[in-house]
């Protein structure tokens, strides 16, 4: 029988394994240059794709996002995030921005909890249903609410063998905790099962959601290592316009909102409203009258 080698005989092959390595660097420098180059690439191509799709001031949770979302779609691997901001702050914007920069074949479901609603589970379930299969089949008004359920297990299930990564976006998260939170749950279930190709993004303004979870469903929220993007306020007033007005596609109306912004009038009341924390939503005010100055222009 072989006695275990001791430390000096140990010692005595590491720095032969050193002096080896040490006279033919070129096995360490090939590596360390091709990590070096790979992660260069990486960082560029985030960059080029950044400056090209991330709305303003929201670079970096862009960038977030994007590295949590793409390789579920290159290496299968499941996982959910949640983004928490103000109304308006931008959530939905950043979303379809990663969505559009990936340009890959998620299969998406979106449902807004308050449209559906999110405290109506048949009526989420019948939602998810109705984008992921065919109602013709599928006659859930038959079912009691235990096989609706099932229903649901059971076409996730028949989403998932084609192979293309599903991603649930659920708008107004918050619009789901109700009868003991079983969609989230459920959800999550599948988020968790390895291999099921089931991704989570949930949006809302709740600063406290993750205390108004039930225990089990935050233990499987907390154990599908969870990403949370937070989004700030602009840090400027000026930054605030520059992110309204880069969702506007049409130049000429772009103009007539700046305008309408700059106006002294309403200048002074707009940033009021900035710095009481307000919802953005008065913006849509700025789009109405914009457009009417934009309509005018177009007759005269």
């Amino acid at each position: 029988m072989e006695e275990p080698p001791n430390a000096a005989d140990l010692m005595a092959t590491m720095d032969r394994t050193l002096l080896k390595l040490a006279e033919e660097p070129s096995i360490l420098s090939a590596a360390t240059s091709a990590a070096r180059s790979s992660s260069t690439e990486e960082l560029e191509g985030l960059e080029q794709i950044t400056q090209k799709f991330a709305p303003l001031t929201l670079e970096k949770e862009f960038q977030d996002l994007y590295r949590v979302l793409n390789p579920s779609l290159t290496q299968l691997n499941n996982t959910s995030v949640i983004i928490q901001g103000s109304r308006g702050s931008g959530k939905s914007l950043l979303v379809q921005q990663v969505l559009l920069s990936i340009q890959a074949n998620y299969r998406i479901v979106y449902i807004h909890g308050v449209a559906v609603p999110g405290a109506n589970v048949e009526a989420v379930i019948h939602e998810i249903v109705r984008q992921l299969a065919n109602d013709d089949i599928y006659k859930l008004s038959n079912q009691n609410f235990s096989n609706q359920v099932q229903l649901l297990n059971e076409i996730l299930q028949l989403a998932h063998a084609d192979g293309i990564p599903l991603l649930f976006v659920l708008d107004e998260l918050d619009a789901f905790l109700c009868h003991r939170q079983l969609i989230l749950y459920t959800l999550l279930e599948r988020v968790a099962t390895s291999g099921s190709l089931c991704n989570i993004l949930g949006l809302t303004v709740d600063v406290n959601f993750m205390t108004k979870l039930e225990k089990r469903v935050k233990s499987r929220l907390e154990g599908t290592s969870t990403k949370f993007i937070v989004l700030g306020p602009c840090k400027s007033y000026d930054d605030l316009v520059k992110v309204l007005c880069s969702t506007i596609d049409c130049e000429e109306l772009r103009n007539q909102v700046v305008r309408v912004l700059n106006d002294p009038e309403q200048f002074e009341a707009l940033q009021r409203q900035y710095r009481l924390g307000k919802s953005v939503r008065w913006f849509r005010r700025v789009l109405y009258h914009a457009r009417a100055l934009y309509r005018n222009d177009l007759d005269s």
